[in-house]
């Protein structure tokens, strides 16, 4: 077990930050207490379970397995501390409204390769859908994760390539997303390095992936790698929730969207991400 003791920034929204690091209360690669999430992922050498405590004013973190001291070194970055938050919108209803959240920080989960199953899971289907099939396929074929934590790990990139076809569609996925899935696996760790690269490089790339659309390419840069001024287009419940919160209007549509963030270009994904940090969503 490797183990640091990380000082935040002033007024860190621990909660909040980390909030959507887990896929759901029954996600069988991480668990919430009082006050910790532990969490099991890949990373490129290996298997690693990492548990972030808030202690006091800092951030313990520990982390068990092969890839323990790489998890260790990402923690900063996932828990968001190089990120800046915004607090001063220039309307003070916003302020106000988002003053008990504007500490929350953006973080850059260690691989936006292996996040996106999740993204592809929850591609034209509700949310708690997605995560029941998540949490169906991980507890079937997900192996034990490091340390005594009692996790299992989220699918490998093999085990994306591998797995039959019929244990996806008895948990009821659809074929085309089989076929997506199957492709990041093969691609693997080449997404990672796209990405770094240049993200709109990546995007080109991964939109040429069979069956991935804008809507899952957007979202995977949006909530697991927090870059502040993603919009993501097609989806289900964002445009109401934006439009309720800054025009009292109870449906939206994409360009209503787009029209009512333009003000706050730069930071308009960090402005959708606190108004769920404030749970605010449209009758």
């Amino acid at each position: 077990m490797r183990e640091t003791l990380l000082v935040p920034p002033d007024d860190f929204a621990f909660w909040h930050t980390i909030r959507f690091i887990r896929n759901s209360r029954g996600d069988p690669t991480a668990r919430r207490e009082s006050n910790s999430l532990t969490v099991a992922r890949w990373f490129r050498s290996g298997a690693a379970t990492i548990r972030f405590c808030q202690v006091d004013a800092r951030v313990q973190v520990q982390a068990w397995g092969p890839a323990a001291d790489e998890a260790i070194d990402a923690a900063p970055g996932w828990l968001g501390f190089d990120d800046r938050p915004k607090r001063d919108w220039g309307v003070p209803r916003l302020n106000r409204l988002l003053h008990s959240v504007a500490g929350t920080r953006l973080g850059r989960a260690p691989s936006i390769a292996h996040d996106l199953l999740s993204h592809v899971l929850q591609q034209q289907i509700q949310w708690r859908d997605a995560m029941r099939i998540w949490r169906e396929v991980i507890l079937v074929n997900g192996e034990n994760a490091p340390g005594p934590t009692g996790l299992q790990m989220p699918l490998s990139f093999q085990q994306m390539r591998r797995l039959p076809a019929d244990r996806w569609i008895g948990a009821g996925l659809s074929e085309k997303r089989i076929v997506a899935i199957r492709e990041v696996g093969r691609l693997g760790y080449r997404i990672d390095e796209w990405y770094d690269s240049n993200p709109a490089l990546f995007e080109r790339r991964l939109l040429s992936i069979p069956h991935i659309g804008l809507w899952t390419v957007r979202h995977a840069r949006a909530l697991s790698m927090g870059e502040p001024d993603v919009l993501v287009p097609g989806d289900y419940t964002i445009p109401h929730t934006v439009c309720w919160a800054l025009a009292g209007e109870e449906r939206g549509t994409d360009a209503r969207m787009a029209e009512l963030l333009t003000p706050f270009t730069g930071d308009r994904w960090r402005l959708v991400r606190l108004l769920w940090a404030r749970n605010i969503s449209a009758p």
